[in-house]
C-alpha cells in the first residue's frame, strides 16, 4: 500500500471530508454562478433598452443661474463713450473719458481709449 494511502486512513475521516468540503464549494459556486447567469437574463431587456433609449435631460443638469454683478460707473461710462466712438462723435467721447476718476478700475481703459481716438493717434 502506497504511503499516501496508510497516512489518510489512520486520520478519521480525512479524504472524505475533503472530497465532501469540494463538492460542497463547488455546487455553492455553481449555484451562485447559475443564479448570476438567470438574473442577468431576466434583466438583459430592460438593461439593453435602457441603453438604446436617448438620454432624457435631468432637471438638475441644467447650468446653475449666477448673478452677474453690476457694471461699475465707470464700466457704464466706458461703454457710453465707445457708443459715442461708433457714432462719430469724438468729442463728446473724450469728455466722457476725462470724466472717469484715476481710483476707478476702468481709468486705464480709458486712458487707452483716449489714445485710441480718430485724431489722437498713438505716439511712438
Amino acid at each position: 500500500m502506497p504511503a499516501g494511502r496508510a497516512a489518510s486512513r489512520s486520520r478519521p475521516g480525512g479524504p472524505r471530508r475533503l472530497v465532501w468540503g469540494r463538492r460542497v464549494l463547488l455546487a455553492s459556486s455553481g449555484a451562485a454562478v447559475a443564479l448570476v447567469l438567470v438574473m442577468a437574463h431576466l434583466r438583459w431587456g430592460v438593461f439593453m433598452s435602457a441603453l438604446c433609449r436617448p438620454p432624457t435631460p435631468s432637471p438638475s443638469a441644467a447650468a446653475p443661474v449666477v448673478a452677474l454683478p453690476l457694471p461699475s460707473a465707470g464700466q457704464r461710462t466706458l461703454v457710453e463713450a465707445h457708443h459715442k466712438i461708433d457714432s462719430g462723435d469724438a468729442p463728446a467721447a473724450q469728455l466722457l473719458l476725462q470724466s472717469i476718476a484715476p481710483e476707478d478700475p476702468a481709468y486705464p481703459f480709458a486712458q487707452r481709449m483716449k489714445l485710441e481716438l480718430p485724431g489722437h493717434g498713438e505716439r511712438p
